[in-house]
């Protein structure tokens, strides 16, 4: 499939899974948006380009959000707060810019988060909110440190 991950999907109100990895997708509709059951979202291996999109932080029951390898870049949006059962997140393989937003320290459901890329420009280190992250057990993210011991292998 390519082109635009397609705002239809939205009306699958029972959907828990949505994986639509190696596919062609260059864009995320922006009215693909708060399907309120959706646990488990895999886009790694598309074409999606442009900013991470906000839309995504309607989903809050997400508890898997993986973008891996597309060309995302731009900032981490602080809207995902909003993203509390997420407890896998892989950003990994795309051009993000700037430093982690402080508004993520309440994403403490987190057991895993990987954002290493040699394209990624990313900036600063781990805000002191970040201490709430104490189920996380493995952290794939370059040049950053929680100060505890994590799973080393990215």
């Amino acid at each position: 499939m390519n082109g635009t991950v397609p705002a239809y999907l939205k009306n699958l109100t029972y959907l828990t899974t949505l994986r639509l990895q190696l596919n062609a997708f260059t864009a995320i509709d922006p009215d693909f948006t708060g399907i309120l059951g959706l646990q488990s979202l895999s886009l790694q291996d598309n074409l999606l380009t442009g900013t991470l999109p906000v839309g995504l932080s309607t989903f809050t029951g997400l508890q898997h959000l993986t973008l891996q390898n597309n060309d995302l870049s731009g900032t981490m949006p602080p809207e995902w707060a909003s993203l509390t059962y997420l407890t896998e997140l892989d950003l990994s393989g795309n051009s993000l810019s700037g430093s982690l937003p402080v508004e993520w320290a309440t994403m403490n459901s987190l057991t895993s988060f990987a954002i290493n890329d040699q394209r990624a420009t990313l900036v600063g280190s781990f805000p002191n909110a970040y201490a709430n992250w104490t189920t996380l057990g493995f952290l794939c993210a370059p040049g950053y440190s929680l100060g505890r011991p994590l799973e080393a292998a990215c």
